[in-house]
């Protein structure tokens, strides 16, 4: 007797902005929005959920509560929220961790605790100061992990690059990325505790985890393209590469910013995918 062959769930991540445009129906037609929600219960996709996108919908409750709650009822009619990917921080942690004892990877999702499934769920006063005070902790863990990622760039990469630039040489981005991948992981082990054990069971390995090369990669694309491209320093680069780890968690990564598009398609790990809403939806 031949069963048939269960169907495999595509998971996607999306940026914050995502489900603001869907939410506001910019330039996404109500057939587009029945896609995606048909798909979504047909189990054709599933699409993960983070604190960071939580933080950056909630954080609107002060300025405008009724856009900021109606974007959170859409972000739960269409994501899988009762469990949420890690924080960046604890994401690569683990990961690093866990390689460095010898251990399976760890899952990259944290449960919803019954507390703040209940502030989510509720829209009373008391709730709202509550969703604040949790925004308040994961605006302070976004802060610190954006330092430590930028110290790491400021003191291992940029010296290097300064040399190479100092001899009037371009490297290819291939080049350029073999060079300073290796730096970039170790950096990412040694803030993980646990540089020498990773060392010890080796660099390549390390590399090689998901999260630390999504993480190495979308952070060395993006110097790349400023060193090279002429790419100005915008303000929300930091948070890019926040959701860029975040995403490491699914196999594609839907965003509105064109610009990071190209900077993280530029040469994308195997099995990474980085496109806009638009195209995804045609691959429904």
């Amino acid at each position: 007797m031949k069963f048939a062959r269960k169907r495999s769930i595509r998971t996607a991540y999306f940026d914050t902005n995502v489900y603001t445009r869907f939410y506001k129906r910019d330039g996404i037609t109500e057939a587009g929005l029945q896609t995606l929600r048909t798909a979504v219960r047909s189990h054709k996709v599933s699409i993960l959920l983070s604190e960071t996108v939580l933080d950056e919908t909630l954080s609107a409750l002060k300025s405008n509560p009724d856009e900021a709650l109606g974007r959170l009822e859409f972000t739960f009619d269409v994501s899988r929220w009762t469990q949420l990917i890690k924080s960046p921080a604890d994401l690569l942690e683990g990961e690093i961790r866990a390689y460095a004892a010898g251990r399976p990877s760890p899952s990259p999702f944290q449960s919803v605790d019954s507390k703040l499934r209940g502030m989510l769920m509720n829209q009373d006063p008391e709730s709202r100061a509550g969703l604040l005070s949790v925004i308040r902790d994961e605006q302070d863990g976004i802060q610190k992990f954006k330092n430590e990622l930028q110290d790491i760039m400021d003191s291992k990469i940029a010296p290097l690059v300064k040399k190479v630039k100092e001899q009037n040489l371009q490297q290819s981005f291939q080049e350029y990325m073999n060079v300073f991948e290796p730096e970039v992981a170790k950096s990412l082990a040694d803030l993980s505790g646990c540089l020498e054990e990773c060392l010890a069971r080796g660099i390549q390995g390390l590399m090689s985890l998901r999260p630390v090369r999504i993480c190495t990669y979308a952070n060395i694309s993006t110097d790349y393209a400023r060193t090279y491209e002429g790419r100005s320093v915008n303000r929300g680069d930091s948070r890019d590469m926040h959701h860029a780890v975040l995403s490491s968690a699914a196999e594609v990564f839907i965003t509105n910013d064109q610009r990071l598009i190209k900077t993280l398609m530029r040469d994308p790990p195997t099995g990474f995918e980085v496109m806009d809403p638009l195209t995804f939806l045609s691959q429904l």
